[in-house]
């Protein structure tokens, strides 16, 4: 049910999220502080990716194995169709076989857009194990429309008695945002109308609101609210969570505060009763945009999740767990060593889960997943949008480069992206719109050739530019 993943980074972090299995001490936190770092993750969703290693060819995952000291519990296959693939994510490390993003906690990029899927397959068929054989547990069908927009999920149960099929409907404007979301509940007859959830924009396209209804016996009643409230930037400083029992109430708030390249430094989760319940803090390598670390602070807990990389600038090993304030170690038995192994595309093929005991991490796996790619080539050559309304220079350049705008763009916030030769992505920045230049260090860049691109705040291509670095 899920656990396909339930030792990555993500399922530690999120628990119980969508019914996976839990399997370690750790993981067995309470339902607010599941509920509370799933809604931080999406803090964290953008940039979080490194590019594959080429524009023509890349790989798509299409099955993963998870197994349980040497025994198999857990498998999936995956289908696509046309030249939709998958990303995997280097922020949350992991892939999310199972994203409609639009129905749940406050769904958000910390700029204000809405998350996408990122594993864009058709079909998604799940064994797992439990206290059976493998057999076949659940699969999901998912629609998409010319742009690449969820359109429709579905999610088949064979338990249906206890997990009840879930379908959710998307519609989009001409942004490409969602505006409505739609959920149904399988009644063992009919496609029960279970709630719905709106969406509302800005004149410059980032979220200001959501509202979801909920259906009951006399028709439907509006039940939650979240406003989304940013800086000058363009940053996301405030989520407001409100809930209707008697009379309207906040029931959370999320306050945001980042660095001077745009990235999420802390969170500070406000709740009806506690304030300051959670605290969380992100830490970053230089050059690399996605955290290297991540701490939570909670009624005397602390949760740490931190990072280390390779020398191509992929993270190899993770460590999450509770951490022991007074020894300045990980607690026994709470706390998980997650090593990975990638591919020539830069797509991770298994990543192997250590327990901690006592004074180190065990040398034997507690659990091990693989990964599974095809190759395929994306039709199309993506278009350039505003070529003309940007200068790079000097070009070439030993320490530093500059990026002039000739005439302002409409999106509040650019990123600025510079990859090798070999696809990797090797600095990611947030360019505010309203600078006119932005000053950009390549002063550790390995001499070489490099393309250095443009994109708004949609992912459309503004400028493209091949840069020498001396």
């Amino acid at each position: 049910m899920k656990s396909t993943l339930s030792f990555s980074l993500f399922m530690l972090i999120a628990g119980c999220a969508f019914g996976q299995t839990l399997k370690t001490g750790f993981l067995k936190s309470t339902e607010q502080a599941q509920q509370h770092r799933l809604a931080i993750m999406q803090f964290m969703q953008w940039p979080a990716n490194i590019a594959s290693r080429s524009a023509s060819t890349k790989e798509r995952v299409i099955a993963s194995s998870l197994y349980n000291g040497s025994e198999l519990s857990d498998t999936l296959r995956l289908s696509y169709s046309g030249n939709r693939g998958s990303e995997f994510n280097y922020n949350e490390l992991r892939y999310d076989f199972y994203a409609n993003p639009y129905d749940g906690n406050p769904m958000f990029e910390f700029n204000g857009h809405i998350n996408t899927p990122q594993v864009l397959g058709d079909t998604l068929t799940d064994w797992t194990a439990g206290d059976l054989p493998l057999s076949l547990s659940e699969s999901t069908f998912s629609s998409h429309d010319a742009n690449n927009n969820l359109t429709a999920f579905t999610d088949i149960y064979t338990d249906t008695t206890n997990t009840p099929d879930i379908k959710y409907i998307n519609t989009f404007n001409s942004d490409d945002n969602v505006i409505v979301s739609y959920s149904f509940s399988w009644d063992g007859n009919n496609w029960d109308s279970l709630g719905k959830r709106y969406f509302s924009y800005s004149a410059s396209r980032i979220l200001m609101q959501d509202s979801t209804y909920i259906k009951n016996g006399t028709g439907w009643s509006l039940m939650y609210k979240n406003a989304y409230t940013y800086n000058h930037s363009g940053d996301l400083i405030q989520v407001d969570n409100y809930n209707r029992s008697l009379s309207w109430v906040m029931n959370i708030e999320y306050v945001n505060t980042y660095n001077s390249n745009h990235q999420l430094i802390s969170v500070v989760t406000n709740t009806l009763d506690i304030p300051a319940m959670f605290i969380d803090s992100f830490s970053y390598i230089n050059g690399i945009s996605y955290q290297s670390s991540w701490t939570e602070y909670s009624s005397g807990l602390i949760v740490r999740y931190l990072k280390h990389f390779n020398a191509a600038g992929l993270p190899d090993t993770a460590y999450v767990g509770d951490w022991d304030t007074a020894a300045h170690n990980w607690i026994s038995s709470n706390a998980e060593e997650i090593v990975f192994n990638y591919d020539t595309y830069n797509e991770p093929v298994d990543a192997t889960s250590y327990n901690y005991l006592d004074t180190s991490f065990n040398t034997t796996p507690q659990y091990m997943e693989n990964f599974y790619y095809e190759t395929y080539s994306p039709t199309g050559v993506e278009s350039v949008i505003n070529q003309k309304d940007f200068v790079v220079y000097p070009n070439p350049s030993s320490n530093k480069l500059f990026i002039s705008q000739k005439n302002a763009v409409a999106a509040k916030n650019l990123q600025i992206s510079i990859v090798n030769v070999s696809g990797q992505r090797v600095l990611t920045e947030t360019m505010n719109a309203i600078n006119k230049t932005e000053e950009i260090s390549i002063l550790g860049f390995v001499p070489g050739t490099y393309w250095l691109t443009i994109r708004d705040q949609s992912g459309n291509m503004l400028y493209k530019q091949s840069i020498a670095k001396q």
